[in-house]
């Protein structure tokens, strides 16, 4: 399951970091998207469920 759809820029520069074993800059890359999204939601599920991966995100952005 997708909770966020990537255009095919941001695609590409999540792959690059990929690429270049730069996992700490693909998660921040991810949440950057969530955290856009959480802002302008009023969906009270959304809320709960971008905050969640935000979380998530941000705790595996630390172990790197």
């Amino acid at each position: 399951m997708n909770i966020v759809n990537f255009n095919a820029e941001q695609d590409s520069a999540l792959r690059a970091f990929l690429v270049e074993k730069n996992y700490r800059a693909a998660y921040d890359y991810m949440r950057f998207f969530i955290k856009e999204t959480l802002l302008r939601t009023t969906d009270e599920r959304v809320k709960q469920d971008f905050g969640a991966a935000s979380k998530g995100l941000r705790s595996a952005s630390a172990i790197f």
